[in-house]
């Protein structure tokens, strides 16, 4: 199994690289990719569209990843009196 480290490192490699035109070729795939998986909704029977949903999120997420790396929230600083 992958370490939550190991994916962090794919990820930051990922962003690093995604102005690329490999990456911004695999961006325009996704959009593509989903636009089909929203069609299928479309067509398919009730029992594919929990499969196409899916699969929607999953592109969707690699995309995020591409456009926006990983985010760390904002540490909150905690005031004790």
């Amino acid at each position: 199994m992958t370490t939550l480290a190991e994916k962090a490192d794919l990820i930051t490699l990922i962003y690093e690289q995604s102005q690329s035109p490999g990456l911004r070729a695999m961006s325009s795939l996704l959009d593509a990719m989903i636009e089909e998986a929203r069609e299928k909704n479309d067509s398919d029977g009730p029992d594919r569209v929990p499969f196409n949903q899916g699969q929607i999120a999953a592109y969707k997420e690699l995309k995020k990843l591409i456009r926006e790396g990983i985010q760390i929230p904002e540490q909150r600083t905690v005031k004790t009196y």
